[in-house]
């Protein structure tokens, strides 16, 4: 019930204003249409699909040490397959 108050409130107060409100509702529609240019530029220069024959199976591997957690070279996945330690690496 108060929501529906507050609701009929800004709409009786934009109709009092009504330069008001065609700027609110101006600038929100150039904050989201920019928002969305900006967001398909970025996404179709940086987020390219990888040029792999089957980029979903593409996995990375990363490690948990005492020094924290951080990526694995090829050959300490190796030694950690051979030795054993595949609890200590994880799938992202």
């Amino acid at each position: 019930m108060i929501l529906l108050n507050d609701v009929r409130y800004s709409a009786r107060s934009l109709a009092r204003t009504p330069g008001l409100a065609v700027a609110l509702v101006l600038t929100i529609a150039f904050g989201i249409g920019s928002n969305a240019a900006v967001h398909g530029f970025v996404r179709g220069v940086l987020a390219r699909d990888m040029p792999l024959p089957d980029s979903d199976g593409v996995v990375s591997v990363v490690g948990a040490d005492a020094n924290g957690v951080g990526p694995v070279s090829y050959d300490d996945y190796l030694e950690a397959s051979a030795t054993g330690r595949q609890r200590s690496l994880a799938l992202a």
